[in-house]
C-alpha cells in the first residue's frame, strides 16, 4: 500500500502495483518461448510397452517408429507405409550393421509392427529388434513378489 495526498491529507491506496507483475509475466512467457521448440523435438506420441529386463537401444542402427494411429517414421522422418521398405533400404545403407529397431507405442496395433517387420525382409535387413520400455529394478521385485491370479501360471 502507498500513501497519497498532500502533507496534512494522506490516505492509503490499496492498489496492486501491476509493474512487477508484468515483469514476472513476461520472464515466464520468454521461458515458455525457449523450452517449447525443445518439447517438439522429441516425440511424445510413442509411449513404448513396459518389460521387465532388457538393455538401452544403441542409436548404431536404424529405427523405426510407429505411432498409436499407424504413421510411420524412418530414422526421424515420416514415411507413406506402401514406401516403408524403400526407405527403410535408402536409410540403412548409412549404417554399417544391417539391424533395425523397431520403436511402436505401446497401443499401436500389431499389424503395424509386421508390416514393418515385412519391410525389414523386403528391405535386407538381418536383425529385426522391438524396443520396450524396462522396469525399474525395485518395481520388477514388486511384481516378482505378486501371487499370480489363479488361472494363471506364474513367470
Amino acid at each position: 500500500m502507498k500513501a497519497i495526498g498532500s502533507k496534512g491529507h494522506k490516505r492509503l491506496v490499496d492498489e496492486i502495483n501491476s509493474t512487477p507483475l508484468t515483469d514476472v509475466f513476461l520472464v515466464l512467457l520468454i521461458i515458455m518461448m525457449v523450452v517449447a521448440p525443445m518439447l517438439k523435438m522429441t516425440r511424445t506420441d510413442i509411449i513404448p510397452p513396459v518389460v521387465n529386463g532388457g538393455s538401452p537401444i544403441e542409436k548404431v542402427r536404424l529405427v523405426v517408429e510407429i505411432t498409436r494411429d499407424g504413421r510411420y517414421f524412418v530414422d526421424g522422418e515420416e514415411t507413406n507405409p506402401a514406401d516403408l521398405a524403400t526407405a527403410m533400404h535408402d536409410k540403412g545403407s548409412a549404417f554399417t550393421e544391417k539391424d533395425v529397431i523397431i520403436q511402436a507405442d505401446r497401443l499401436a496395433k500389431s499389424g503395424a509392427v509386421l508390416r514393418v517387420f515385412d519391410a525389414a525382409r523386403e528391405a535386407e535387413f538381418e536383425t529385426m529388434t522391438v524396443a520396450v520400455e524396462t522396469l525399474s529394478k525395485q518395481r520388477a521385485e514388486e511384481l516378482d513378489k505378486t501371487p499370480a491370479p489363479e488361472g494363471h501360471a506364474a513367470t
